[in-house]
């Protein structure tokens, strides 16, 4: 297998069963470190806007249609949205037709017009006329990979990359020398960080020169700065960076959907650093605290709730 098919060779689907999760969510909290006392009530005298947490808000799982691979992601994409509306707006609706449907029911639930479940339903509903068995109703699983693809892969060309001998400057060329996914698909062959695996997404290779046997260097041109990276895992050999950098850009963690007992949540990441959990049955349409991101080391990310992680979502900071 050649490096220029591996992620579309490691583009498994993991269809999952959504079920209630045989054991409830954890209530007990993270200990909380002496400056780590975190305050969520509505509302108090003095309150400065710099005092009030941001909260995410969450979506509530419909136990008619099994929906918690939506509720999961869609948590989290809400979230990335809210932060900046009008640029992540301008971002992600260049993606595709589907994201660009998500983001404008964001914009709609904003004002009123319509709840989180009814954007999510609406989303569903276009994918199930699409793709019935990846997206069904009633008490059926749905590929969080697959929905994640529909979200997040575009028809405009992300990237090109070619392979050049570093000792002769033979350029190799290679058939499938474009990528046009934000999605990194995690090998069962690697171990190491999320941050590990991008580099050598990007950069390194083991290739060498077919004319001198020389070392081969990959280089990667961006043709636009993605305005996210996604990593899809298929197991536990890939632990999680807190950052990720493409070019000289950083890309924050933002949030990571988990998997285990049938059922699917997801942590969020907010703009203050601090970490959320989300579980539609659990929480429904809010997320309760789980600590501050500094305080996770790569390994812990990994897990949550007896459950793993299955999406790693990393957004473009400015």
């Amino acid at each position: 297998m050649t490096e220029d098919n591996l992620d579309v060779c490691n583009k498994k689907k993991i269809k999952h069963i959504h079920d209630i999760p045989k054991s409830p969510i954890n209530n007990k909290k993270r200990r909380l470190s002496d400056d780590e006392d975190i305050d969520t009530s509505p509302s108090k005298k003095n309150r400065t806007s710099r005092d009030v947490p941001i909260i995410p808000k969450g979506l509530i799982w419909d136990p008619d249609n099994y929906s918690c691979a939506y509720d999961a992601l869609f948590t989290i994409m809400h979230s990335i949205w809210t932060t900046q509306p009008p640029k992540w707006k301008e971002r992600l609706e260049l993606i595709n037709n589907t994201m660009k449907y998500l983001i404008s029911g964001f914009e709609q639930a904003s004002i009123k017009q319509l709840t989180l479940e009814h954007v999510r339903d609406n989303i569903r509903h276009i994918l199930h006329k699409r793709k019935p068995e990846s997206f069904p109703y009633k008490h059926v699983g749905t590929d969080i990979i697959e929905l994640t693809h529909m979200l997040c892969d575009t028809d405009d060309v992300v990237l090109s990359f070619h392979y050049q001998c570093i000792k002769c400057k033979h350029i190799v060329n290679t058939k499938n020398n474009t990528k046009s996914s934000l999605i990194y698909y995690g090998t069962n062959i690697f171990n190491g960080t999320t941050a590990d695996y991008l580099y050598s997404r990007l950069i390194k290779t083991n290739r060498t020169c077919d004319r001198c046997n020389g070392k081969v260097q990959k280089s990667t041109k961006f043709y636009k700065q993605p305005p996210l990276i996604i990593f899809a895992l298929q197991n536990n050999n890939i632990t999680i960076s807190k950052d990720v950098h493409v070019n000289n850009t950083i890309y924050h963690l933002k949030g990571i959907v988990y998997y285990g007992g049938f059922h699917f949540i997801s942590r969020i990441i907010t703009s203050d650093n601090k970490v959320w959990l989300h579980d539609g049955i659990e929480t429904k349409d809010r997320c309760q605290y789980d600590g501050k991101l500094d305080t996770y080391n790569d390994s812990e990310l990994v897990t949550c709730n007896n459950k793993y992680a299955r999406i790693v979502m990393y957004a473009l900071i400015d």
